[in-house]
């Protein structure tokens, strides 16, 4: 069960929109890309999520049993190039997302940042890890099916030994 501050339950109950996602894949060789759906960078824990617009995860359903959860991950190409999604450089890459308060920041938490001002958000939570199971070019970006890390638990490793066995 999750713990959730004060502000982050009201920042939830509120019918003005407070909340982002925040994204951050992680290839299996240790590039990181990150990006946010806020209209602005935004920090969080000491990384900076540059706004990218049309990024947006779907579908995102978690499950409280073994049974893996599962969301669907799409943008444009922008830092991700065709001939990296077809060269399989993204397969298997973990993934995060976060719900983040943008709204928690301070009035003075801005700073200067290359891409123009950079929010630093204060509050925010983890609501999903796992990995890319499947990604495709779509004609405008990618699409990335995303499983959960208890997806590792229903994959079967080697062979199944019974008293009726068939070797």
């Amino acid at each position: 069960m999750r713990t959730l501050s004060d502000g982050f339950r009201a920042a939830l109950a509120d019918p003005i929109t407070q909340l982002c996602q925040c994204v951050q894949v992680t290839s299996r060789n240790g590039l990181v890309f990150r990006a946010t759906n806020h209209d602005r960078d935004l920090e969080w824990q000491g990384a900076i999520y540059p706004a990218r617009g049309g990024l947006e995860v779907q579908g995102l359903h978690p499950n409280a049993g073994l049974e893996p959860d599962t969301a669907v991950l799409i943008g444009p190409l922008g830092d991700v190039s065709r001939e990296a999604l077809e060269q399989g450089f993204w397969d298997r890459a973990k993934v995060e997302v976060f719900w983040v308060d943008w709204s928690s920041a301070l009035s003075d938490a801005a700073q200067w940042s290359p891409s123009g001002m950079t929010t630093i958000a204060r509050e925010g939570h983890n609501v999903f890890t796992g990995y890319i199971s499947n990604i495709k070019y779509t004609g405008f970006g990618f699409e990335a099916d995303l499983a959960s890390i208890k997806a590792k638990l229903t994959r079967q490793i080697g062979r199944v030994y019974a008293r009726h066995c068939d070797a």
